[in-house]
């Protein structure tokens, strides 16, 4: 069993998960993208959302001509906000645990996560349920923050306890590739994908501002003042927009994994 502490409390933040955390519609679309190319989505697939919060992925992966898309995930409050949106009526909803989903044997063509497996506490059964629940040829892929990645997050200069934090509850890609082959997965493999997360650096202020990352919740609130004002303070004396564009755009790292045909 891998476990991987201190989690985050979703049902508490739920009501406020969207504003601190919308991303831009280009930013939305470049990963519906990836996850319809690299899961291999034709018409007539069914892709499951695991751990699918609010829905930010699944509603427009939904949109796809042909495509059916389950969506789970455990926490109560996310899956109300999730059903409440536009165009969550052509989602299929379910509330059940990573680790126990309620999926019959070689349904999906693709099981998608999203930062989800640092919240779990047995990474391998549920990479082991992933590839029950997939059919063979199926795909499994797993967005998620490598340590690399982390160097490239501006705002873990000015929270270093958040970056201690993350770096020890996010999984090496190495620990999550080597538990994909448990699971029995083969072509096993990853690659890294530059994103904007943000619209703006006062998009990218107001947000962090919200706790937009999940770490930044489990600081002290004195913890949290100190990082906020450090970060005010140098956002305040950039002036050239090179170096602003750069403090909104990071990268996240998909690992990508194929059940054998």
């Amino acid at each position: 069993m891998t476990v991987f502490k201190p989690k985050a409390d979703y049902s508490a933040i739920a009501s406020t998960y969207d504003e601190a955390r919308r991303l831009p519609p280009g930013t939305i679309e470049q990963w519906v993208d990836l996850i319809r190319d690299r899961g291999k989505l034709a018409p007539d697939s069914i892709c499951l959302d695991l751990g699918c919060g609010t829905g930010r992925f699944a509603i427009p992966l939904a949109e796809i001509p042909g495509i059916t898309v389950v969506s789970a995930d455990l926490t109560e409050e996310m899956l109300r906000q999730a059903v409440s949106k536009p165009g969550a009526e052509k989602v299929y909803w379910v509330r059940c645990s990573a680790e126990r989903p309620a999926f019959r044997h070689d349904v999906f063509q693709c099981v998608f996560m999203s930062l989800l497996l640092h919240h779990v506490d047995d990474m391998d059964r549920v990479l082991a349920e992933c590839f029950r629940s997939l059919r063979p040829g199926g795909l499994c892929l797993v967005r998620t923050t490598a340590h690399e990645d982390l160097d490239t997050m501006a705002i873990y200069r000015f929270f270093p306890k958040a970056r201690a934090i993350d770096r020890n509850r996010l999984p090496d890609i190495s620990v999550i590739e080597d538990s994909m082959r448990r699971a029995g997965f083969r072509s096993v493999r990853h690659e890294v994908v530059v994103q904007t997360p943000w619209t703006s650096i006062r998009d990218y202020l107001e947000k962090i501002r919200k706790k937009s990352i999940s770490a930044l919740t489990l600081l002290t609130d004195e913890e949290f003042a100190e990082g906020l004002h450090a970060l005010e303070t140098h956002i305040a004396s950039v002036e050239d927009e090179a170096s602003r564009a750069e403090m909104i755009r990071d990268q996240l790292t998909l690992v990508i994994a194929e059940k054998p045909t």
